[in-house]
């Protein structure tokens, strides 16, 4: 069961983020973020991601959301779990996720189609010219959203790929 506290705080400042989120023109791809969840990053070829927007690997950065805390090598990706998150809701000081939600992106993509509370958070909290993703129940979440299924992840990248054309010819 989720801890009322952190529920309530998370709600509030998800709420206050979204409504101070204002969309912005990309010229350039200069660092991308991604979130998602451990479902999601089971199947998913990271690499072609930086491939299909044609950035180089280093300005790429994933965070998975995961059930346990992972350790990885590549520090382009990380792993954060809900016991990251703190009472007044917000990520604790020295973790992972709190360094990536403290970056400013050009790019936000929100690579999951299951909400949780601690994926909106980070989402919502998180400064980006243009968040783009799948249709979730909270639609202002994303700028853009690409209805597609999650384990095709080349045709989300192809359609990423076009929309990001138009935007930014």
């Amino acid at each position: 069961m989720q801890n009322p506290l952190k529920k309530y705080y998370s709600r509030k400042i998800v709420q206050q983020s979204l409504a101070n989120h204002r969309p912005s023109s990309v010229k350039e791809l200069k660092k991308v973020g991604v979130i998602l969840s451990q479902t999601e990053f089971d199947f998913l070829d990271h690499s072609a991601f930086a491939k299909t927007l044609n950035i180089k690997k280093e300005q790429l950065f994933f965070m998975i959301f995961s059930a346990s805390k992972e350790v990885t090598k590549n520090p382009q990706i990380s792993f954060f779990s809900k016991k990251e998150l703190t009472l007044n809701g917000t990520f604790k000081k020295e973790s992972e996720v709190r360094l990536f939600q403290q970056k400013k992106y050009d790019l936000l993509i929100n690579y999951f189609s299951e909400i949780n509370l601690e994926l909106l958070l980070l989402s919502a909290s998180i400064q980006a010219n243009l968040k783009i993703g799948f249709p979730i129940e909270e639609n202002r979440l994303n700028d853009l959203d690409i209805k597609e299924n999650p384990k095709n992840w080349q045709q989300f990248l192809n359609e990423l790929k076009k929309y990001l054309s138009v935007i930014n010819p």
